[in-house]
């Protein structure tokens, strides 16, 4: 299923928002008129007053509609219409009527002798950042339907996608097949006389960064590497879900086009989700799987991953090397994760294409146990965004032939060691 179109005012949520908080950074150096003005507002009711509270109430119902009327086919930012536009309507009643407890808030709030100002005014000025800059990216977004930011950005993640292919040192060909979601483009390489293994890549990456760091697969495999339809590489552009199971039944198509009944499959990261959603929607067409670092099976809250938002907020606005690898170091922990290959692949992603946030949903317990194929799950002890303690426990409960496995004090982006490159060998084999 399609994400839904996007209404003309929804950027307008987001920047309308994004500005206001913004403007409280003269709180911040000017605390007893910033006090004045607005609690002012508050009490005299009069026209400022009425005018952005009745903007603020109207983009807010205007927002939980939006939502509610496409359930399933919602972008993962329309949930802030829910919590954040939910807060907003509360807040807005309990100032109309003058709740006593939200009125204490407001004074404790606007007392300019608090210790606490600053960090209460600062916080809302850097939310409110984050809300300019996403709504200007959907406002932009929406104007292109292309996953990339112009016909150059285009070319410079394919340019660094040839790049990467050159220097595999094996040979490998190009594999275009057609699927009801757009023509999806694979690289065939490795061992063609070895048994037949599916890749998919990680989010906003691609596929030949995935053969450069899983060469230990080429020697054994007769490897087809699939471009996930959507992201950064070869195939089409069309944007799927993932929330329902579309990345699976396209999957399945693809498995089809390639003439295969079933297929040893090995995914990572989101491409691991894809592989999930695969196994819930076409279960006879996996033969063996490997879910590494495996989103799908159950993400961690999605605030765990906040760490990286503002260094990425911070990183589109100055361009600097230093919020770029902050932005990356949450999920490599430490700096001997975050190797030449992977700073260039992502920093090409996030300077050219128009990043997917949303990771596959945690997939249904009762579509996944009618996969019957053999499972190797090798999750992260340390990963921020699929932590071994949340994805180890449900993948034994829900994956009928599954073998499990931790990445002791590793996080997200991480080495393998050869003997556990062995045992992914060993275990497909």
């Amino acid at each position: 299923m399609k994400k839904s179109k996007i209404c003309w005012f929804e950027p307008l949520v987001f920047i309308f928002f994004g500005a206001m908080h913004v403007s409280r950074i003269w709180g911040l150096f000017d605390r007893d008129g910033y006090r004045e003005f607005w609690m002012s507002a508050y009490y005299e009711r009069g026209v400022t007053y009425f005018a952005i509270s009745g903007i603020m109430a109207a983009l807010c119902v205007a927002g939980i509609v939006v939502f509610l009327k496409n359930l399933g086919r919602n972008y993962w930012w329309r949930w802030v219409y829910i919590f954040g536009g939910g807060y907003v309507i509360f807040d807005l009643a309990a100032i109309a009527v003058k709740w006593q407890p939200w009125e204490n808030l407001l004074e404790f709030m606007y007392d300019v002798d608090s210790p606490y100002w600053n960090l209460i005014w600062g916080f809302f000025v850097i939310m409110g950042a984050m809300s300019l800059v996403l709504g200007i990216c959907i406002a932009a977004g929406n104007r292109s339907k292309s996953i990339y930011r112009s016909e150059k950005a285009k070319q410079a993640v394919l340019d660094l996608y040839d790049r990467q292919l050159a220097r595999i040192d094996m040979p490998f060909k190009d594999v275009y097949v057609e699927t009801s979601f757009g023509s999806t483009h694979l690289i065939e390489t490795g061992n063609l006389s070895g048994a037949p293994l599916l890749v998919f890549h990680g989010g906003n990456s691609t596929t030949a960064y995935t053969l450069l760091s899983c060469g230990f697969l080429m020697k054994d495999f007769h490897v087809f590497a699939v471009d996930t339809i959507g992201h950064p590489g070869k195939s089409a552009e069309t944007v799927l879900s993932a929330g329902n199971y579309d990345y699976g039944k396209w999957a399945g198509e693809v498995i089809n086009a390639l003439g295969f009944d079933k297929i040893r499959c090995f995914g990572g990261s989101f491409g691991a989700g894809v592989l999930a959603k695969t196994m819930c929607a076409v279960p006879d067409k996996i033969e063996k799987s490997v879910l590494y670092v495996p989103s799908g099976i159950k993400n961690a809250p999605a605030i765990n991953s906040m760490s990286m938002m503002f260094p990425m907020i911070m990183y589109w606005i100055t361009h600097s090397e230093k919020w770029f690898k902050r932005c990356v170091m949450p999920m490599a922990v430490t700096e001997e994760n975050l190797d030449d290959d992977l700073l260039e692949t992502a920093k090409c992603s996030i300077d050219n294409a128009k990043i997917h946030a949303g990771m596959p949903s945690d997939v249904s317990e009762s579509l996944m146990k009618k996969c019957s194929a053999q499972t190797l799950v090798m999750a992260a002890e340390l990963d921020c965004l699929f932590p071994a303690r949340f994805v180890i426990p449900r993948a034994q409960k829900i994956i009928p032939n599954c073998t499990a496995y931790v990445l002791k004090g590793r996080g997200h982006a991480n080495k393998l060691t050869e003997s556990e490159e062995n045992m992914i060998v060993e275990f497909l084999k």
